[in-house]
């Protein structure tokens, strides 16, 4: 098994694993936007697109951005005090699992409290991923259109909900708390989100409790 040893100077998190005699920079806190950063040698560069707070727990923390968008449409994000949303120890490149997952960071504790916690997950001790019903079930679903993304004045629409019945929104923070419910029809497409900086997770349930999409919302 190998080990990893971690230290701090400066908000800069080192990394020294037991078969390397040289430390790693993992990850630096003192970035700003515009800045780059490679990490552990990779050839790869990414560029802080931008940096917000959200908060962790009973405080805020830092969040940065990367303009690397191979996770999908929200991008690579660290948390200062965290680290990455993909894993602590990441190079900005998606890992896949089984074909089709990458490696995430499921939680986050500090002293009892939890300041992160994966989306795909249901808590901390989570051992499998929240299931979605099964792809032919959500190719009946492929209508349905999330935009804008990032929001717009807090608020997002789903479009199409006309073509479908008993559909309901549930949405929750990055913690897995749901922030609000909402039934889905043609009159009542539009989610109007809290008055916060945040990645908030939209589930779509049609009437037999199966989530049929499930989408990242980066409301700024």
């Amino acid at each position: 098994m190998d080990v990893v040893a971690l230290r701090e100077d400066d908000k800069k998190i080192y990394t020294n694993p037991t078969q390397f005699s040289n430390d790693s920079l993992l990850y630096d806190f003192n970035i700003a936007k515009g800045d780059s950063f490679n990490i552990g040698g990779s050839p790869i560069k990414s560029v802080v697109d931008s940096v917000d707070s959200i908060q962790t727990g009973n405080s805020y923390s830092r969040r940065f951005h990367f303009n690397n968008h191979l996770y999908g449409n929200v991008g690579e994000y660290w948390i200062e005090g965290i680290g990455s949303i993909y894993g602590l120890i990441t190079d900005l490149i998606p890992i896949p699992t089984c074909g089709f997952h990458h490696y995430e960071l499921l939680c986050f504790k500090q002293n009892g409290i939890v300041k992160y916690l994966s989306p795909n997950f249901d808590n901390c001790e989570s051992t499998k991923p929240k299931s979605i019903t099964a792809i032919k079930e959500t190719e009946k679903y492929a209508a349905l259109k999330i935009f804008p993304n990032p929001t717009l004045s807090k608020q997002f629409h789903i479009d199409h909900v006309d073509a479908y019945e008993g559909l309901q929104a549930r949405v929750t923070d990055y913690t897995g708390k749901v922030v609000l419910t909402q039934k889905l029809n043609d009159a009542n497409n539009i989610i109007q989100l809290p008055n916060t900086i945040s990645l908030y997770i939209l589930r779509i349930v049609n009437k037999q409790g199966e989530v049929v999409l499930s989408q990242k919302i980066l409301n700024q």
